[in-house]
């Protein structure tokens, strides 16, 4: 009997820390671009070059780990001599899983919370209400941190290309 209840015993402890290794490296990036529902109408009221100068901003990226998540965002600053593209952390704070869904919930300290942003477990939408209204929503993939790291330098290499040329003009 003694001999059961310690191979039993160890058997827990060894499934129990095997399954807190795994927790702790339980990472998730997300790259998440904007769908578009009006894209004819945008396509009418903007030229090609505001679309390109623009399209960082149809991207989100997310890191999720531990039941925190950190969503970040290509971001542009201007001065009269110069531009700067760097990626910004734009929120973060806390996920829950549901269901069929995962729910992230701004660390917000200052102001109430506005939007409610919920994450498909099949579909990988991301839904972003507004006191009951979608306001967007985005296709997300799972991907690697090479894949994450990846599609930053693709946008800022695009944006830096298009107003290096800018600045150079001195059309800016």
């Amino acid at each position: 009997m003694k001999k059961i209840m310690k191979s039993f015993l160890s058997s827990l402890i060894l499934i129990i820390f095997s399954n807190q290794t795994f927790a702790v490296k339980n990472e998730t990036y997300l790259i998440c671009k904007k769908e578009n529902e009006n894209q004819k109408q945008n396509l009418q009221n903007f030229d090609n070059k505001k679309l390109k100068e623009n399209f960082h901003k149809n991207f989100s990226f997310y890191f999720l780990n531990n039941g925190k998540f950190i969503e970040t965002a290509v971001k542009i600053t201007f001065d009269e001599a110069n531009f700067k593209i760097f990626i910004d952390v734009t929120n973060n704070g806390e996920y829950l899983f549901e269901e069929k869904k995962i729910l992230l919930i701004d660390d917000l300290k200052f102001r109430e919370r506005s939007n409610k942003k919920e994450l498909n477990r099949d579909s990988l939408d991301l839904i972003s209400n507004y006191k009951g209204k979608t306001q967007f929503v985005h296709k997300c993939e799972l991907s690697s941190l090479q894949n994450f790291k990846k599609k930053y330098s693709e946008l800022i290499k695009g944006l830096t290309d298009i107003y290096k040329a800018n600045y150079e003009n001195k059309k800016m």
